[in-house]
């Protein structure tokens, strides 16, 4: 019985926005599929936060997809893509320690960024030999591949142009931090 109440209490409390588990293996699917790995980085890590709500959801690939470059007309769709944005700047901070975290344990290499932030590179050989299998993360890796069309040279973007693109360009009003 007490068991089953921990169980219950656990999904509860989980929330894939705010789990450190979902972070991380959304972080890794994200700098493999940007080709950020062993040497190549991304710059400025702050990006993740708002990169990991594409590469975890299809819908915000099809909204960015249907606008090309315009503002979105439809109410929803800017209030859904202004949602995966108010998530961004709440979790920066978070990532920042991830990756510091993930950094001390080998599995990326950070460097100071030009803008003062982190830049970030996977470090592929030391994660567990099958850790990243297509199979087991495709849906995440196909979004990937399908935002890197939409928004070209991701990696070396700077964190406010490619808020731009993502934000800006689609009339999502956003505001400044």
């Amino acid at each position: 019985m007490e068991t089953e109440r921990r169980e219950q209490k656990k999904r509860l409390m989980f929330t894939s926005g705010e789990d450190f588990y979902f972070f991380t293996y959304t972080a890794f699917v994200l700098l493999d599929s940007l080709g950020c790995r062993n040497g190549i980085f991304l710059r400025d890590h702050r990006k993740i936060a708002y990169l990991i709500p594409f590469v975890s959801d299809k819908v915000l690939i099809g909204i960015i997809d249907r606008a090309k470059r315009q503002p979105i007309k439809n109410a929803v769709d800017r209030e859904y893509l202004f949602s995966a944005f108010s998530s961004g700047p709440m979790h920066e901070l978070e990532l920042g320690k991830l990756m510091i975290t993930l950094g001390k344990r080998g599995y990326v290499e950070t460097r100071p960024g030009k803008s003062g932030e982190m830049d970030v590179t996977l470090i592929k050989e030391n994660l567990p030999a099958d850790f990243l299998k297509r199979s087991n993360f495709s849906k995440e890796y196909e979004n990937t591949k399908r935002l890197k069309e939409l928004v070209p040279r991701i990696n070396i973007l700077t964190k406010e142009k490619l808020m731009r693109r993502l934000y800006d360009d689609h009339g999502v009003t956003r505001w400044s931090l």
